[in-house]
């Protein structure tokens, strides 16, 4: 009892995994999450480059991302939520977006037709969220994808990649 913090813990040779606080409030000190953004701008990406984001210092809860890769720690659902804003797009390409790549299954996100510009964009985001299965070991990253046109599209910093687990 800490007066009127009163929580209940378990933990694991003196390691807090477990809190739940008088209100029935819970963390989990490893529960999966984490947060990615770019740091420096990803210039002239190719169709099926995946975008580079370091995770955001202290975010990683429990280690699970590197490389722009989350890699899950246990099988269950996880919420993936990304916003990728990107600079001189190439209005004659095919088509292009930004893909959610898991072990399991390709999220395919915004796609944007060469018909929608008549010039390059000073900027365009892509934005999206799901709820994915995972399998303990399954990664999941985010991936541009063009179909034609100049590889001439800049990924910048106000682009971000979070998820955790939901359950």
């Amino acid at each position: 009892d800490t007066g009127s913090n009163s929580y209940f813990h378990v933990g694991i040779d003196d390691e807090q995994v477990m809190k739940i606080d008088t209100d029935g409030e819970m963390t989990l000190a490893k529960q999966p999450a984490f947060i990615a953004s770019v740091s420096a701008t990803q210039s002239d990406i190719a169709n099926s480059t995946t975008i580079t984001m370091p995770e955001i210092s202290g975010t990683d809860r429990n280690s699970d991302f590197a490389s722009s890769t989350f890699t899950a720690p246990v099988t269950g659902l996880y919420q993936f939520n990304f916003s990728v804003s990107v600079t001189q797009k190439d209005e004659t390409a095919t088509y292009d977006r930004v893909t959610l790549v898991t072990s399991n299954r390709v999220y395919k996100f915004g796609i944007t037709p060469a018909q929608m510009f008549d010039s390059a964009p000073s900027y365009h985001v892509y934005a999206g969220s799901t709820l994915a299965d995972m399998d303990a070991g399954d990664t999941a990253k985010l991936r541009w994808d063009q179909s034609g046109g100049s590889t001439q599209a800049d990924v910048f910093d106000s682009s971000y990649f979070s998820g955790f687990l939901v359950m």
